[in-house]
């Protein structure tokens, strides 16, 4: 990385070091984190050392994957259980903060992984990528979605294999794991979860597969009915166009993460809360890491959020000017986004990328906090930094977990078309809409061009020429709709 000894020693500002004394921080060097939030720049043998641990991760899958596709001379696809950004909150001990290093990979054909299982309650919750998927795909690999949610037949069956509610191994705490896992009471309510997983995987351009977590969860004829009615969608969306539609651009970045120390709360503040609530927008968002913004095409962004973007290199500043500050986008900016650049860190490097001042906040609350308050304005519950600049506007939110409807608001505002006005889960793509209702009522679904719309499972046709449909649900169902431009 730094190619010789002056430069070494310059960055990690220590006179001693060369390439053969550079060692592992200790425990108390990878806890201590300055200010209590951020590592100081003269830690950084510290962030150098998390850069490294967590790219060791998937280099080491590369190397197996190698030996895999040596063996049996490339015949079969190869991939693995990895990047769980979001879930892991970015901890830089987990090591899999380098989803990046993964599509590099020319031996690896996709990535595995579960919906989360923070989240997954039928209503309350939903299936949302444990890591930005979109960067997977834009470099042409496939994101396995293993769907693994169990079905009304877990807590029998889970009762018979020994959990129990009291058990204070959380392991085998039943109430926890059935939370865990999207348990319901009814094969409804288990038919609609179903559902939703794969309208998740579907308009997400994913692969899925049906996993039986323990064994015996689908062992019930209405269930298995309604895997072979979904199998039977999923290969007639094969030929469907179901590239995104998304107008929302959600950015997390890796190498921020080990500016932090390990469980952070600020990174599960700005990686983890929000995923629930950026799903109920009402709209579609596409998630991306901060370098991929060299590589996608962001013309049809109109609300960009960054999530934990604390260390923004030069050139990408750049890039953020050329591509997104422009063109009438919203860019809202989380925390102390652009803090750091490649070797420093300041308030006046998140003033330069932000147009706001912030302040390091001690104490309970926010860690940062606007030094104008004259900026801020009200949005729903919410108090967001908002500046007219030049083609854009500049927000800015001291946190990253934002109600649903402040979120939807400040799409809105920016122009995003709305599909849906409630706090419901929502997946959409070019052919696709899925739709998880959170409550009983009605729901009033709007479309950006007149559609053809049709219950994407009966095939009823819903309406022709139309730009609006009505219809009722109940709480924790699902419905899929396949519509296309008339």
């Amino acid at each position: 990385k730094y190619g010789n000894v002056s430069s070494l020693r310059a960055a990690w500002h220590r006179d001693d070091v060369d390439f053969d004394t550079a060692s592992v921080p200790t425990r108390e060097e990878r806890l201590n984190t300055g200010d209590g939030v951020f590592r100081q720049t003269e830690q950084r043998n510290v962030v150098d050392f998390y850069l490294f641990w967590n790219e060791l991760i998937p280099e080491t899958i590369d190397f197996f994957a190698h030996v895999v596709k040596e063996a049996d001379e490339g015949r079969q696809v190869v991939g693995a259980f990895y990047g769980y950004l979001y879930e892991f909150a970015g901890d830089p001990e987990f090591g899999h903060n380098a989803v990046a290093r993964f599509p590099a990979s020319d031996q690896l054909d996709f990535m595995a992984a579960t919906a989360s299982y923070f989240t997954r309650a039928s209503g309350a919750g939903g299936d949302y990528a444990r890591s930005p998927a979109a960067s997977v795909r834009l470099h042409g690999k496939v994101w396995y979605h293993d769907n693994d949610v169990v079905s009304f037949l877990a807590r029998r069956k889970m009762e018979a294999a020994g959990w129990r509610d009291d058990d204070p191994d959380w392991t085998r705490n039943l109430g926890l794991q059935l939370r865990s896992l999207g348990y319901t009471e009814t094969p409804e309510k288990s038919r609609w979860m179903y559902r939703r997983g794969l309208g998740f995987a579907l308009c997400h351009g994913m692969f899925q597969a049906w996993f039986d977590l323990h064994g015996g969860y689908f062992d019930a004829p209405e269930l298995m009915a309604e895997v072979k009615a979904l199998n039977q969608l999923a290969e007639e969306a094969v030929s469907w166009d179901r590239s995104s539609a998304a107008e929302i651009l959600v950015v997390a970045d890796e190498a921020s993460c080990a500016w932090c120390r390990p469980r952070s709360p600020l990174l599960r503040e700005l990686l983890l809360a929000p995923q629930n609530q950026l799903l109920r927008i009402g709209a579609p968002a596409d998630h991306v890491l901060l370098d991929d913004l060299e590589h996608l095409d962001t013309s049809r962004y109109r609300f960009v959020v960054f999530l934990n973007c604390f260390q923004v290199a030069t050139s990408l500043r750049r890039i953020i000017t050329s591509k997104l500050k422009r063109d009438g986008k919203h860019l809202l900016w989380c925390s102390a986004a652009g803090w750091f650049s490649e070797m420093d860190g300041s308030a006046d490097l998140c003033r330069d990328l932000t147009g706001f001042s912030v302040a390091r906040v001690d104490g309970d609350g926010p860690a940062f906090r606007l030094t104008d308050e004259t900026a801020l304005k009200r949005f729903g519950p919410s108090s967001i930094g908002r500046r007219e600049e030049s083609g854009w506007r500049s927000l800015w939110s001291s946190t990253a977990d934002l109600p649903a409807a402040t979120y939807r608001e400040l799409a809105g505002a920016a122009g995003v078309h709305l599909y849906n006005d409630r706090d419901d889960v929502l997946y959409a793509c070019r052919s696709l809409l899925c739709l998880h209702a959170q409550d009983d009522g009605e729901r009033c679904l709007g479309f950006p061009v007149e559609i053809r719309l049709r219950d994407a499972l009966s095939g009823e046709v819903l309406g022709a020429g139309i730009r609006q449909w009505s219809g009722r649900f109940r709480a924790g169902e699902t419905r899929l709709f396949h519509w296309r431009e008339m």
